[in-house]
């Protein structure tokens, strides 16, 4: 469990990765986490940026993890400071469990979590983001990066409740893991 010091002024801020090619959306997400981590440390707060996302396109970006592209972006336009990388995760489930991992070995105390993803996966971010991080004060900040109305059916209809029931059960976890196995290996 995570615990915040609401008198800190550090926040962990948890980009949440989608893909390897940075699509104009893609971009627009990171700009606004870009926006939004130099708006908080113009003010003086300390920021610990988390990026998550491991190798996802084995074909189309060998050895190129998403984390990766998104701290290049943000590096590139502006974010600095503790800026961390996760890249062993392939799963909504996985970029929050690592995250918290990274964030309950920070060398300072923070007020809060804040966490960026997909405005259509808000909802299974936002429970693995409580069910992983416990007590900690947190925000779930959304960016419309789907677009495909079957893709958003998808992530609502059988994605999330997927990723949900994963939380407690460790077997469906694992059958995910090996399905994204197969697909990284095609793409």
């Amino acid at each position: 469990m995570i615990k915040t010091d609401r008198d800190s002024q550090a926040i962990a801020v948890v980009v949440c990765g989608y893909g390897l090619h940075l699509t104009p959306r893609y971009r627009e997400y990171l700009n606004r986490v870009a926006e939004l981590v130099k708006s908080w440390q113009t003010v003086g707060w300390q920021v610990a940026v988390i990026a998550t996302g491991g190798y996802t396109c084995a074909k189309t970006a060998p050895g190129v993890s998403e984390a990766e592209v998104m701290i290049d972006y943000l590096s590139n336009h502006g974010v600095n400071g503790w800026i961390y990388l996760e890249d062993s995760s392939v799963t909504t489930n996985e970029n929050i469990k690592f995250a918290g991992r990274i964030i309950l070995r920070l060398p300072h105390s923070i007020s809060q979590i804040v966490v960026f993803c997909d405005d259509c996966r808000r909802f299974k971010v936002g429970f693995a983001a409580r069910y992983y991080f416990g007590a900690a004060e947190l925000h779930i900040l959304t960016y419309d990066i789907t677009q495909n109305k079957i893709q958003k059916l998808k992530q609502y209809l059988v994605a999330t409740p997927l990723d949900i029931m994963s939380c407690f059960l460790p077997f469906l976890e694992r059958l995910q893991l090996k399905r994204k196995e197969k697909l990284i290996a095609i793409n």
